[in-house]
């Protein structure tokens, strides 16, 4: 967790040393721990990408990063550039293609949940509809993954399964599943 400017750049560097030795690919899907302290320019510079959102190939599959960017604590959206970019990606792959982002996409029942009841504004991507829809016209998303709920959830929307998942360093319970 967060402290201050300093203590993330730190631990940011560490995790980075860390996963290097692991000699195999990294990807980063950022969420707002990872911004807490740190500048979207700043955790650029950290981790050497020019955008926060992305795609790669592996094999027969395509994957897209999505930046779930958060302006104030309820106002999570994927801005307008970004999804000029998704819909222009999408378009140029003929694979399989997964998704991944921070905030969700799924439109979540939050009874029960510790943290999000009550409040969606804080967990959930408000343009989410918008989002899902070019995934859905797409007909190449097999399957969208979401963190930030701290919680194991399968939803569907139009057929496409969104998968929420909790932390690999945290487990909270394993309901929902």
């Amino acid at each position: 967790d967060s402290t201050d400017l300093e203590y993330d750049k730190e631990n940011y560097n560490l995790v980075l040393n860390l996963l290097k030795k692991l000699n195999c690919p990294v990807y980063h899907v950022v969420g707002n721990h990872d911004l807490q302290h740190l500048s979207e320019q700043g955790l650029k510079e950290i981790i050497n990408y020019k955008e926060l959102y992305y795609s790669f190939d592996v094999e027969d599959f395509h994957c897209i990063i999505l930046f779930s960017k958060t302006i104030e604590k309820t106002d999570i959206k994927i801005d307008e550039e970004q999804i000029n970019w998704l819909k222009q990606d999408l378009e140029k792959t003929n694979k399989k293609t997964l998704i991944f982002v921070h905030y969700s996409l799924s439109d979540q029942d939050l009874t029960g949940h510790s943290l999000f009841e009550g409040f969606p504004e804080v967990c959930l991507i408000q343009n989410r509809e918008e989002i899902r829809s070019i995934l859905t016209e797409s007909k190449k998303v097999i399957a969208v993954f979401i963190g930030h709920l701290h919680w194991n959830r399968i939803d569907k929307h139009n057929s496409i399964p969104y998968f929420t998942l909790q932390s690999l360093v945290e487990n909270l319970n394993n309901e929902g599943m």
